[in-house]
C-alpha cells in the first residue's frame, strides 16, 4: 500500500523539506512521525510502515542505515507506552483494575528518559556496537 500510494516517498521529502540541512532536526521530526505512524499497531508492524516511510529520507540526509532502522525500531517499541494509544498500558491497566488513562500516563512519565535513547545512537552510533 505505502509502496503503490507513493506515500514513503512523500513522507521522506517531507522530512528532508522541514529539517532543511539539520539532521538533528530530521531525527526529531522522524520520531514524531514514527509516534503518530505507529498508533493501534503491534512493533512489527509499525516498524516495517515507519521503516517504508522514514528511513528512506534519514538516509538521503546522511544518517548511517543501521542507525536510522534502530531508531525507529525503538519508537515502534515505545508506541505501547505512549499514550493515546498505548496498547501495553491499557492492557495493564485491564489486569490492574485501574484507570487506563491513569496507567498510561504514569507509565509515560515513568519511561520519558527512554525516548532519549534512539537520540544517543544518533549521536553516538557507537553505542550500537
Amino acid at each position: 500500500m505505502i509502496a503503490l500510494t507513493g506515500i514513503g516517498g512523500r513522507f521522506s521529502e517531507l522530512i528532508l523539506g522541514f529539517a532543511g540541512a539539520g539532521q538533528l532536526l530530521a531525527m526529531i521530526f522522524a520520531a514524531a512521525i514514527a509516534l503518530i505512524l505507529r498508533m493501534g499497531m503491534p512493533t512489527t508492524a509499525a516498524y516495517a510502515v515507519a521503516a517504508a516511510v522514514i528511513v528512506p529520507g534519514l538516509t538521503k540526509m546522511g544518517v548511517a542505515p543501521l542507525v536510522a532502522h534502530l531508531f525507529i525500531f525503538y519508537f515502534a517499541v515505545l508506541s505501547s507506552i505512549t499514550p493515546p494509544v498505548a496498547l501495553a498500558s491499557f492492557a495493564a491497566a485491564g489486569m490492574a483494575q485501574a484507570d487506563p488513562w491513569k496507567t498510561s500516563w504514569t507509565a509515560l512519565k515513568m519511561g520519558l528518559a527512554t525516548f532519549l535513547v534512539p537520540f544517543m545512537f544518533y549521536d553516538s552510533p557507537v553505542l550500537l556496537m
